[in-house]
């Protein structure tokens, strides 16, 4: 099973909610941990996460919002850090 960080989760969360989307009705009946300001790290089964996603792009009307949250994503600590892992991993001096 695939499962994806409760920490990461709930600071996209948190950022999708400065674009004024509705995270509590978005979530729904998703067994999902969302504190608001609070972190948690918890682990999110791959299937919620993907469930999420798909609700996400229903209410940002299609693949161009998805992406235009995407930039959100770039933004955050945890994918700075998978960035530079990864160019330190395609690095030629690695």
């Amino acid at each position: 099973m695939s499962l994806v960080s409760g920490r990461f989760l709930n600071d996209f969360l948190r950022a999708i909610a400065r674009w004024q989307i509705d995270v509590d009705a978005l979530l729904g009946d998703l067994p999902v941990g969302w504190s608001g300001s609070q972190r948690q790290h918890e682990l999110v089964e791959w299937d919620l996460f993907v469930e999420l996603m798909r609700r996400l792009e229903r209410r940002v009307q299609g693949p161009q919002g998805l992406e235009d949250l995407g930039e959100l994503i770039a933004g955050l600590k945890p994918a700075r850090t998978l960035r530079r892992l990864a160019g330190l991993s395609a690095s030629p001096l690695t």
